[in-house]
């Protein structure tokens, strides 16, 4: 049994440092001196705390509030609109029952991945959504449903998102990214450190507590592997939509 090694450089900002805490805390737990890993869980320990102070300044925009709040609001909207097409799945109007199905046919190829990603992956999500969602037959059958207007206020509200996301990016971006780069460089050297002595040492010493943590590594690196290839997944598709529609080209 080997550590799974994802891409985790390729990791945003916060997912990244979450990764590190993962790692952390499961090093913790089985006990860095048993692994082997002592000094490698102790530089990680001290540059995840600067890559705290480093997120700081994001965390304590004045935009952030209004980002929760905006998030918040696109939330609501989606669900309200989920629940209103799911309502319509068991009308006596055999029309409505029939268009409700086709639309939330489009809405569970997004839904299960909705309600677990950041903030710039369900922005993705939930336009791609709406524009099939725009497209027929699903478009039809949102007007039969007369739910138009509410995908347009989805459609607003996850733009609102966006842009307050964007402006917070802005605001913080030179004084985040300089910093992070340095620490995350530094990191990502000791992350491959620590894997590669925890590999070996499970080999030649093959103690219970290395398959224990590498299980355990495992199956967390396996979310974050999901979660990159998903969001490279939307970025694909959008690069082949945009290629099929001449959009962008002058």
């Amino acid at each position: 049994m080997k550590i799974h090694r994802i891409r985790y450089y390729r990791l945003q900002n916060e997912e990244w440092f979450q990764h590190g805490l993962d790692l952390k805390s499961l090093l913790a737990a089985n006990g860095p001196a048993a692994l082997n890993v002592q000094a490698g869980y102790t530089q990680l320990t001290d540059l995840l705390q600067q890559a705290d102070a480093a997120l700081e300044p994001a965390r304590k925009s004045d935009l952030t509030a209004k980002i929760t709040e905006a998030d918040e609001k696109r939330d609501r909207l989606y669900r309200g609109f989920v629940a209103s097409v799911k309502a319509n799945l068991d009308s006596y109007d055999v029309t409505h029952a029939a268009a409700a199905r086709i639309v939330l046919d489009v809405i569970e190829r997004y839904h299960s991945q909705l309600a677990t990603q950041n903030y710039n992956k369900e922005t993705a999500l939930i336009y791609n959504l709406a524009q099939d969602l725009h497209a027929q037959p699903a478009w039809q059958q949102v007007q039969v449903l007369q739910l138009q207007n509410w995908l347009v206020m989805l459609e607003s509200a996850n733009n609102d998102f966006k842009q307050l996301l964007n402006q917070r990016y802005a605001e913080t971006a030179a004084q985040v990214h300089s910093h992070m780069q340095t620490i995350r460089r530094a990191a990502d050297l000791v992350i491959k450190q620590i894997f590669d002595f925890v590999d070996v040492f499970a080999i030649s010493v093959g103690a219970p507590v290395f398959e224990t943590f590498i299980t355990a590594y495992n199956a967390r690196a396996d979310y974050y592997a999901h979660t990159l290839a998903t969001r490279e997944g939307v970025r694909a598709a959008a690069a082949k939509k945009k290629e099929e529609t001449g959009e962008g080209q002058a």
